[in-house]
C-alpha cells in the first residue's frame, strides 16, 4: 500500500485501517472481524463509499460526522457485522477531506486481499456471527453513538483541532465500549497514540520519503505492542495517520490524538458510571416498593 502510494504520488491510496484490519484478522483473530468472509469483503468498501459520498456534500462538518457515525452503525446492524474498522473507513474521507475515488478503490482491494489470505490461512469462516456476539454489539452501538455524538459536538462547538476526531480513535472507543478497561490501560493507549502521532510527523520531516517515514512509525507501533504485550489494532492505524493528514500537520498532531482519545475514553467511563447509578436506583426503588 505504501509502495503504491509512492509510485502514484497519491496519499489517497493509503488506508491506515487496513494495517489494523490485517493485524486483527491474521494475528489476533478477533471473532467479530473474522467470523464471516463475505462481510469482511464487502462491509468496509460500502463504508468507504458512503464516507466519500458524505465528503462531497456541502453540509456542516459536525453533521457530516454524525451522519457518518450513524450510517455506519446502521450498516453494521443490518448486515449483522461487527467490523469496527468500517467506522474508520467511513470517517477518514470526512475528517481529512478525501474526495478521490482512489480511496474506496484501495479499501476494496485491501478487503479482498485480507479476505482471500485469511481464507487460505484458515483465519476466517463462512458462517454468520453468533447471536451472543450480535447481542453484545447491539447493546454497545447505542452507547457508542451517544459518546461519539457528544464528543463531536464538543470538538466542533469549541473549534478544537479536527484531528481530535481522528477515525482510529472512534474504532478504539468502539472496541472498549463493551468491555471493562482500567484507567491505566486507557492512559497507556492515549500515550502511545500521542507518541506515534508525534513520531509520524517528526519522521515525515526528516525521512527521505513519506513511505519510509510511514513504515518506520508502523514498525515502532508493532515493536511497542510486542514488548508491552498490549495488542490493540488502532495503534497501527495511528502510526500511518500522519501520511494522510496533509502537509499542515505539526508537533501538536500527537498531542491532539492523545487528548482526543482521552476525551472519548472519559465519556465512555461517564456513561458506564451513569448506567450503574441508574441500575442501582432502579433496584433500590423496586426493593422499597
Amino acid at each position: 500500500m505504501l509502495g503504491i502510494a509512492g509510485a502514484l504520488h497519491k496519499t489517497t491510496v493509503i488506508f491506515p485501517e487496513g494495517a489494523a484490519l490485517a493485524f486483527g484478522v491474521f494475528v489476533l483473530v478477533i471473532p467479530g472481524w473474522t467470523v464471516s468472509r463475505w462481510r469482511l469483503m464487502v462491509v468496509l468498501p460500502i463504508a468507504a463509499l458512503y464516507g466519500v459520498g458524505l465528503a462531497y456534500l456541502s453540509i456542516p462538518f459536525a453533521l457530516e460526522m454524525i451522519a457518518g457515525i450513524s450510517g455506519v452503525l446502521i450498516l453494521l446492524h443490518f448486515i449483522r457485522s461487527m467490523l469496527a474498522p468500517s467506522i474508520s473507513a467511513t470517517l477518514i474521507p470526512i475528517v481529512f477531506h478525501i474526495h478521490s475515488w482512489f480511496y474506496p478503490a484501495t479499501v476494496i482491494g485491501v478487503s479482498i486481499a485480507i479476505t482471500l489470505i485469511g481464507s487460505m490461512l484458515a483465519r476466517t469462516a463462512p458462517q454468520a456471527p453468533t447471536p451472543s456476539l450480535l447481542s453484545l454489539r447491539r447493546s454497545v452501538s447505542v452507547k457508542f453513538w451517544i459518546i461519539s455524538v457528544v464528543w463531536i459536538l464538543i470538538v466542533t462547538t469549541l473549534h478544537l483541532p479536527k484531528v481530535m476526531l481522528a477515525p482510529p480513535l472512534f474504532v478504539s472507543t468502539y472496541e472498549i465500549a463493551g468491555v471493562n478497561t482500567s484507567f491505566k490501560l486507557q492512559l497507556s493507549r492515549a500515550t502511545i497514540f500521542g507518541v506515534l502521532g508525534f513520531l509520524g510527523v517528526a519522521l515525515l520531516a526528516i525521512a527521505s520519503s513519506d513511505e519510509i517515514a510511514g513504515l518506520a512509525t508502523f514498525t515502532i507501533g508493532l515493536v511497542y505492542m510486542a514488548i508491552a504485550r498490549r495488542y490493540h489494532p488502532p495503534i497501527l492505524s495511528i502510526a500511518l495517520l500522519a501520511l494522510i493528514a496533509g502537509p499542515t500537520v505539526d508537533w501538536k498532531f500527537g498531542l491532539c490524538l492523545a487528548i482526543g482519545s482521552l476525551g472519548l475514553y472519559f465519556l465512555n467511563s461517564v456513561f458506564e458510571l451513569s448506567t450503574k447509578q441508574i441500575k442501582f436506583f432502579q433496584r433500590n426503588g423496586s426493593s422499597v416498593s
